[in-house]
Formats: structure tokens, sequence, C-alpha cells
């Protein structure tokens, strides 16, 4: 009996036991899953934070190509360069109430976002990492033809893009044949370059692309290119110099401390680089040496008058020293090989059996020879293709860019980059430019390089059909934030609005490397700021 009783015991501690057990079980379970539904909880709210954040920075992409709609339509919208009040820190409400709510009202910014559209500076050269990097932030774009289109250069101009390429910082005879071998479609070394015997023992296999490249980043894989050549010092990738890029050896990356950003190879070359063939209004440019004379006389008697039409047909029929030979013995054979043909021209011969002596109305002499110049610019051509690639924007290109342009001196080069506009201060809304209308060079053609006289005729003559003075293709980065957290989304965009609507060429995030600008410059914390209204009214801004 004392047995049973015993056994009864023991079932009875064991009993309780195995329930202590499943009782704990059960609660570490219930925690854990607690544990797990806050974690989730939280993964959730930070991905809803992302989600607005990555709203709010698409809202800067949206505004770009809204105002290359407007401007299309007509609208007086100013060119996205560098406008701070337009581009900096420009606050969207979150919720609809909000929404609702008159800007500077009563939103409250923990229930709002901020974006901030920005680009590297025209210029490195005069900024340093503690005083004038805060300062050279350009809010909004730049042109995507201040860089080399290396595809288009390579199979047009193979002997200027190895000029310019070794300018290129810490550029070598050994990397720029690799370079072009990499290019090119044979199998035939240069002298200092490589083909597939080179890439062989390569870890892993690389075989050259021979042909055109898909992305610069490819060009990692040439021979001799590290990440330092062609990503420079910009470790954080947002083209403006900071504190840790201009400290030695202190902090990542490894620099010179020289107060310049090198921005490496990458910040030179561009696969994105056309414009259509149209003046500033959008509309065709009369081609010089279209074949129908009849119909070009009337194209140019409506936008020129008679003289100008007469001079221009008489040119094309009878020629004159500096055009082109006639491709055939017809009439309108002649050829201009530039609109600088027409300055200070004479036509003399004979017409339909009657003599001809013209003088062009287009002369040097005359007082409004500026105007006179951006006309013809503006309005005419000699390139018969509706689309033109890789032309180099002289009014933002940096020296390297520049040593495309082979005929050009040196002095010239450099005068071009000292005289120039700079775009690297931020700029006001309808406020008046820092420098005199006067002394101001009209951007919208390439006039400006002769009359401000930064080139001679013979050499502007040379590089017209290579360059330009706009560029519809826009590079740009926008960051987006949520003022109830420190979540940033960032995105590196290449926008071409010569299409409507633009077309986005390239979309990269970058937040990876942080937002790329301080909290202050995404305007944390700080009164809320709205959209300044573009256009006749912001109702424009939804338009298709």
């Amino acid at each position: 009996m004392k047995r049973n009783l015993r056994a009864l015991g023991d079932r009875r501690g064991f009993v309780l036991i195995a329930v202590m057990i499943v009782v704990s079980m059960l609660s570490y379970s219930a925690y854990e899953f607690t544990h797990w539904i806050s974690v989730e909880t939280e993964t959730t709210i930070l991905q809803v934070h992302e989600v607005q954040a990555r709203y709010m920075a698409e809202s800067g992409v949206a505004l770009v190509e809204a105002m290359a709609i407007l401007k299309a339509r007509g609208r007086e919208v100013p060119d996205p360069e560098n406008y701070a009040d337009l581009f900096g820190a420009i606050t969207i409400p979150l919720t609809a109430s909000d929404a609702l709510a008159p800007a500077g009202g009563s939103a409250d910014l923990k229930d709002s976002g901020r974006f901030t559209v920005f680009s590297s500076p025209a210029t490195q050269d005069e900024s340093t990492s503690m005083g004038m990097s805060e300062k050279l932030i350009r809010y909004g774009t730049e042109p995507e033809a201040a860089r080399i289109h290396i595809n288009h250069w390579f199979q047009t101009n193979p002997a200027a893009l190895e000029a310019a390429l070794l300018l290129f910082p810490n550029s070598s005879k050994e990397i720029v044949d690799a370079l072009l071998d990499w290019l090119d479609p044979d199998n035939e070394p240069r002298a200092s370059g490589g083909e597939w015997s080179a890439y062989e023992e390569s870890e892993p296999a690389v075989v050259p692309r021979n042909g055109p490249i898909e992305s610069i980043e490819e060009l990692l894989q040439v021979r001799g290119m590290p990440p330092a050549i062609l990503f420079g010092e910009d470790i954080n990738r947002n083209g403006i110099l900071d504190p840790n890029e201009d400290d030695g050896e202190k902090t990542p990356p490894l620099d010179n401390q020289d107060g310049k950003l090198d921005r490496g190879w990458s910040a030179l070359l561009t696969l994105w680089n056309q414009e259509n063939n149209l003046d500033s209004k959008g509309q065709p440019r009369i081609y010089l040496n279209d074949p129908q004379i009849g119909m070009l006389y009337g194209m140019l008697e409506r936008e020129f008058g008679v003289d100008f039409a007469r001079f221009v047909i008489a040119a094309r029929v009878i020629g004159m020293p500096s055009m082109l030979p006639p491709p055939t013995p017809t009439p309108g054979g002649f050829q201009f090989g530039s609109v600088l043909d027409l300055v200070d021209a004479n036509v003399t011969g004979v017409w339909e059996n009657r003599p001809v002596a013209l003088v062009s109305p287009v002369s040097s002499a005359s007082a409004d020879f500026g105007k006179q110049l951006e006309k013809i610019f503006e309005r005419l051509t000699t390139d018969p293709a509706p689309i033109r690639v890789g032309r180099v924007d002289v009014a933002a290109a940096p020296k390297e860019v520049l040593g495309l342009l082979t005929t050009l001196t040196d002095e010239e080069r450099e005068k071009i980059i000292k005289e120039r506009l700079p775009v690297d201060m931020p700029k006001e809304m309808n406020s008046a430019e820092a420098t005199s209308p006067s002394t101001t060079p009209p951007l919208k053609t390439i006039a400006w390089l002769m009359v401000n006289q930064f080139v001679s005729m013979p050499s502007l003559r040379s590089i017209e059909n290579s360059i330009t003075s706009a560029s519809p293709v826009v590079r740009f980065q926008s960051v987006g934030f949520t003022e109830a957290n420190r979540v940033s989304y960032r995105i590196e965009v290449v926008m071409d609005r010569s299409a409507l609507p633009p077309q986005i060429v390239s979309w990269r995030r970058l937040d990876r490397w942080g937002a790329g600008i301080s909290l202050e410059q995404l305007g944390r914390g700080t009164e809320e700021k709205a959209l300044p209204a573009l256009g006749e009214s912001n109702s424009e801004l939804s338009g298709p």
C-alpha cells in the first residue's frame, strides 16, 4: 500500500514538472510571438517610411518632368539649372487634410515630407570641404552634354577621344590604350593596350567588349582601371566635396587633401547625350543645303526677308570660295559647310545669263552682328539629321571634355572656361542675375563664343558641328525624406526632355551611400517650404 502511495506521489510530481515545462514553453512561445509581432510592426513602419521617402524623391523627378512639359507648352518657367527655392527642401503633405491646408498654414511638419533636387557644381576648382562645398551645391539639374558620349566619339572621331582621355585625372597611355582596345572591333592590341590575350588569366574571366559599352561601370573591367580612377574621391556619389573626401588618410576614401574633388572618369563620360535639331522654341531649323531650292527660298524669305533669301539661293547656284564643291552640276549643287559661310560673304557670277553681284546681309561690321549671328545659329543648319548625338555643351563642359575639340588652342579652351557665365551659385526665382544683361552671353546658341571673342571664326567653324549651348538631356539626384524619421531615399536620374512626355533613360538608387546632402540642406526641422507656382497655374503641373 505504501509503495502505491509513493508511486502515486512520484507520478503527481512528474505531472507537475511536465505542466511547468508546458507552461514555460507556452509562455516563451507567447513572448516570441509578441516579439515577432513587434519586429514585424517595426519593419512595416520602417517600410512605410521608406515608401514615403521614395515618393518624396519621385516628387522631385516629377517636378523636373512637369517643368519640361510646361516649357514645351510655351509657359514661362525657369530652366532647372540652379534654383534653391524651387528645388531645395520642398515640403509635400502626406495626408489628405494637410494637402488641403494653405502653404505655410497649420499642417503638422511631422505629417509631411521633403524633397531636394540637386546635382554637382559646374566646377570644383574653387570649392573647399569646409568652406564652399555647402554653397556650391547646385539645386537643380546639370547638362549631360557636359560629358563625353564615349560610344559616339569613338565611332566618329577616335583621335579626338584619345586626346581628351589623356587629359583625364590620373590618366596614362596604358589605361587609354586599354580602354580604346576594349571599344574597337578588332583583336589587334595597341602599343600599351590589350585584347583577348591580356584578359585570359583574369579572375573572374573577362572578355573585351570590342564594341559600344553598355554602362560606364563596365569600364572597371578594362585592364588598369581601378575604382579609384573611375570614381575618384567621391565615395558617396553626390558630386560634392565632403569633409571626409578632403582629409587625407584620416577617413575613407584616401584623398590628396587638395581642396578639390576628383570625381573620377565616370563624371566625365556618358552614354546619353543627344538633342533634336530644333531651335529653342522647338521648331525645325531650316536646312541650308535643301535640294529643293524653291521651297528653301520660300522658308528663308518668310524668316529672314527677300535679300537674305536671294543671297542664299544665289550662293547655292553660283557658289562661293568658302563653300563645298557641288556634288552634282545641277543648280543648287553647291553646299554650305557651315552657317558661318554667310558672314561677310559675297556672290559674284552669272545666273540665268545675267550677272550677279550680291553681298551677304550678315556682316561682322554691323552694329547688331551679335543678334544676326544668334539668329542664323538659332534658325539655320547645315546638318540634315533630325537628331544630333554627342555634341559637347561648351557652356558647361570641364577642360577635360573640351579636350575633344582638338582644333582649339589651349588658350581658347582656357578662355572659354574662365569667361563663360558661371552657374555654380544658387539663384532666386524671378530675381535679377548677378551679371548685367550687357555682359551675359546669349546661351541659346554657340554664337556667344565669337560675339565675346572667346574663339576666332576659323576655330568656331572647325568645331561648329561638335558643340552646343543647350542640351535637353539632364542629370540630377533627388532625395526624399519624412519629418517623422531619418529614413531617406536618393535616386540619380538621367532625363531626356526632347520628347513629350520626357523620357527617363537612367534611374539608379544611391541611398546605400546615404542622403548625399546634409539634414540642413534637406530642410529637416525648418519651416514648411511650399513649391512656388509655375506657369499660369499649379494645375498645369498635373497635365499629361
